[in-house]
């Protein structure tokens, strides 16, 4: 009930003489607070909360405490519970997705989350390749790698093979969606304006989140676009694929397993790195801001595709290598330690 209720008890927020960089922001805050009275978010963190204080007074013997980790809103609360009545329990923020943290740097906690007690006492990354880089330059928290759990099947050997690159008279591209209305809106919205996807040359598969329906897709991608709902898994795709669209997601660092070129586009209200970072894969990544860059990176890979695929058996071994931590008897047994 306590849970259920906290919309009533923001109201008595003291939220006068709020100071953010020389800004007042009393009035920005109160509207936030105003407009999102009731979120289900909140409400789930807060009985996370609870839940850790039941515990507590039922004497439960905790010796260690895994979240799946996104440093979200339920995450705060359930780290916080953790943290405030087992502050001696080890917990660890188990980012099980591959997310590209430069678009999404709110997965790592900042210095002000971690002195607040809401975040984990570690992140657990399953890319070996963010693990070296975040060890070195965040200090304020442990990291350490986890395996890929999610994805257990990309390491079967049927994925890894020698890729042919033969010449098509069809060009397919794949373009992923996520289960977001307003991304998905605006992801439709570019791809009906890159005419080269109207080529009778080129075959669009579009790939729905399982939360999507169907419909939406039907009413409103253009009809001059030759296209076909995907019906295979996701891998199984991407065998026979030559380019990747797609938000800023797993299926990005999938796609290097496959050896083929990803398309990425931002997230409504998002934004795009204005540089390479170390983390990126080279000649594989392409950051797309609006329809006129998907349409010339569609171009520039499609005129010379030995340079945007990687066609070697090893070389994709090494991606996998460095993107994703295997699953083994002595991997799980360090992340349980």
């Amino acid at each position: 009930v306590k849970s259920f209720c906290y919309f009533l008890r923001i109201k008595k927020i003291n939220l006068k003489n709020l100071i953010f960089r020389g800004f007042k922001i009393d009035h920005l805050v109160r509207s936030e607070l105003l407009e999102k009275r009731f979120n289900q978010s909140s409400m789930i963190a807060l009985l996370n909360y609870y839940c850790f204080k039941r515990m507590k007074e039922e004497k439960v013997d905790l010796c260690k405490v895994i979240d799946w980790y996104e440093n979200q809103i339920v995450d705060k609360g359930f780290n916080y519970g953790k943290n405030y009545f087992f502050p001696k329990i080890i917990s660890k923020g188990y980012i099980g997705l591959n997310s590209i943290l430069e678009i999404n740097p709110n997965f790592i906690p900042s210095k002000f989350e971690i002195s607040k007690n809401i975040s984990p006492n570690q992140i657990c990354l399953i890319s070996p390749k963010y693990f070296e880089i975040y060890k070195k330059v965040k200090k304020d928290i442990k990291f350490c790698l986890a395996p890929a759990f999610r994805n257990f099947s990309l390491f079967d050997q049927k994925h890894l093979k020698n890729k042919n690159i033969e010449k098509k008279k069809v060009f397919k591209i794949l373009i992923n969606f996520t289960g977001f209305h307003l991304d998905n809106l605006e992801m439709i919205n570019f791809i009906n304006k890159c005419e080269i996807l109207k080529s009778e040359k080129i075959s669009v598969f579009i790939r729905p989140h399982q939360e999507s329906k169907r419909e939406v897709f039907e009413k409103r991608i253009s009809k001059k676009i030759q296209y076909y709902f995907s019906k295979k898994k996701f891998y199984d795709e991407m065998k026979n694929t030559d380019i990747l669209i797609s938000r800023s997601s797993t299926a990005c660092f999938e796609s290097l397993i496959f050896g083929v070129p990803v398309l990425i586009t931002r997230r409504v209200g998002g934004f795009l790195p204005i540089k390479n970072y170390e983390s990126f894969p080279s000649n594989l990544w392409f950051f797309n801001n609006d329809p006129l860059d998907l349409e010339n990176n569609i171009k520039k890979i499609i005129s010379d595709k030995n340079k945007y695929y990687i066609q070697n058996l090893e070389e994709r071994k090494k991606l996998l290598k460095e993107y994703f931590y295997p699953i083994s008897k002595e991997n799980i047994i360090n992340f349980l330690r």
